[in-house]
């Protein structure tokens, strides 16, 4: 039988071509950003020969990573009920109109803060090492003592043998940027980083 709506001749009609013409796109109007990043970011864009919106779109989602699950927004008036907003930001263009450079330059301050936090805390991880190393130290030296009481005075051996409960945590690394994290160990980054952090994609 002939195909539905393709004539008496039974061919298929001659396809319409699609429009190739992408939509236009407004200029972006530097007086939409904060006052505080306006000039910055029209300096970056100036050097880099890049449209201002790649640079504008990585300083405000950087900024707000920063800022984080400290602001919160409360639909309802009378109602505690409280949403932590993520801000997502895209660039897209085609290759070879810097859009990784433009990135690059305005993540560099979230970079450095991420290079202070990290020689920090190597700092204290190194001397939360050693505490560990003393208290497994010290506990071996109680199991021995507590060896030579165990017949004599069952509770000073007991005493001896409590695990120590002054021992500090593990310090914590705070983290700014995050690069191509799987979901499962984004998630465990969160756990520590509980006000947020950067993800950031290329």
């Amino acid at each position: 039988p002939p195909l539905e709506g393709a004539g008496d001749s039974g061919a298929w009609p001659d396809p319409t071509p699609l429009p190739d013409a992408l939509p236009p796109v407004a200029p972006f109007d530097a007086e939409l950003l904060p006052e505080a990043l306006r000039g910055w970011v029209m300096d970056i864009a100036d050097r880099m020969q890049c449209p201002p919106d790649f640079t504008a779109v990585g300083a405000v989602v950087a900024l707000s990573s920063l800022i984080g699950a400290r602001a919160v927004i409360k639909p309802k008036t009378r109602d505690d009920w409280a949403v932590v907003p993520n801000l997502w930001g895209a660039v897209v263009g085609r290759p070879g109109v810097m859009k990784s450079p433009a990135l690059s330059e305005v993540l560099k301050p979230l970079h450095r803060l991420e290079k202070t936090e990290r020689e920090q805390w190597q700092t204290e991880h190194e001397a939360w090492e050693l505490d560990c190393k003393v208290a497994e130290l010290a506990a071996k030296a109680n199991e021995k003592q507590a060896a030579a009481q165990a017949a004599k005075d069952p509770a000073k051996a007991r005493a001896l043998l409590q695990p120590a409960d002054n021992l500090p945590a593990e310090p914590t690394m705070r983290r700014y940027v995050v690069n191509d994290a799987t979901v499962e160990k984004l998630a465990d980054l969160l756990t520590v980083n509980p006000w947020g952090t950067l993800v950031y994609r290329d």
